[in-house]
């Protein structure tokens, strides 16, 4: 299962405009003011963009899904963590049921309470986010952060951006190069760049310091 990553706001944003109606936008696009760093939480929705072009099938879509959500809660009602994992990410993309981020939320919680790394980190962008709560970005970096601790590379690279941006707390440059670094290092792009622009920051502070 590909991990829903963050990616670059502008290109998810163009995918979503001028894709023919697929009954996923959540609302009108909000341009990003230049230099402004923000994850858009779309990764996953630009993948699916693409499986419903290969399958244009909304029957034989619902009918796997409906299918998959028997299965999974079956097994999620038993405890199983990577079924109530997976039933939050069906909630969460409106798969098969109609969307709801208050379920989603709901058994992405069991689930990380049982501390499945996915679970926690779709719960921080649940609250980075918005969806289904007030934005809490202290809670979300609270989930980012369980995540995170668990080497979960999507995680790594939000709590730095949290870090990075100041966002619910004071910007602190130690911290962001820390997470940015931890998932630079496993080969994550975004990660890589924003750890670049950290060293490229302080090295530019370094340079208009008087010796």
């Amino acid at each position: 299962m590909k991990t829903i990553r963050p990616g670059l706001f502008f290109l998810i944003t163009a995918a979503v405009l001028i894709w023919p109606g697929d009954g996923r936008a959540s609302g009108p696009a909000v341009p990003v003011p230049t230099g402004q760093i923000t994850p858009s939480g779309g990764g996953k929705d630009h993948i699916l963009l693409a499986q419903v072009k290969k399958n244009p099938s909304p029957s034989t879509n619902q009918q796997g899904f409906s299918e998959a959500f028997r299965w999974f809660q079956k097994a999620a009602l038993k405890g199983n963590k990577n079924a109530q994992n997976m039933i939050g990410q069906m909630y969460y993309d409106g798969d098969g049921v109609k969307r709801s981020y208050e379920k989603a939320r709901g058994w992405f919680e069991k689930a990380a309470e049982q501390n499945h790394a996915e679970a926690q980190y779709m719960l921080g962008l649940i609250h980075y986010y918005g969806r289904g709560v007030q934005k809490n970005f202290t809670t979300a970096a609270q989930w980012f952060g369980k995540a995170a601790k668990q080497k979960y590379n999507a995680a790594q690279y939000m709590l730095g951006l949290i870090h990075y941006e100041g966002k619910g707390m004071k910007k602190n440059l130690t911290e962001a190069e820390k997470w940015f670094r931890q998932a630079a290092e496993e080969g994550d792009q975004d990660a890589q760049y924003m750890l670049g622009l950290v060293i490229y920051e302080r090295a530019k502070e370094k340079g208009g310091k008087k010796p």
